[in-house]
């Protein structure tokens, strides 16, 4: 026989911790977008071939990272709701538990 065990309010606590991370990969596209938008083009407009090959793979890149850290924030959010969500659904069996218990035994202790 295994046994289980869960600390609901460490696991609430914690699990608002996640939304920190979110936020800082929000602060991190906002520093990357102010960046990106000071420099321009650091390879120039298109005058010789380099710029040209350039303008046509940066781009893309650059919208792949920015997609893949819109994507993270996203998948931190929807962890910290569903960590928080467990520990309240936990905290909540406890209680409801706890309460079946008192009600079982003839001294409120939930002995027999």
């Amino acid at each position: 026989m295994s046994n289980l065990s869960v600390d609901p309010e460490g696991m609430g606590r914690e699990g608002v911790n996640i939304y920190d991370c979110a936020d800082y990969i929000d602060d991190l596209l906002l520093r990357h977008r102010n960046f990106r938008m000071s420099l321009g083009t650091p390879w120039g407009e298109g005058r010789d071939e380099f710029a040209r090959e350039m303008d046509a793979v940066m781009p893309t890149a650059e919208e792949a990272f920015v997609a893949y850290l819109e994507f993270l924030a996203t998948a931190f959010r929807d962890t910290a709701d569903r960590t928080v969500g467990s520990a309240r659904s936990f905290h909540l069996a406890e209680e409801a538990n706890t309460s079946v218990g008192r009600h079982l035994a003839p001294d409120g202790q939930g002995r027999r």
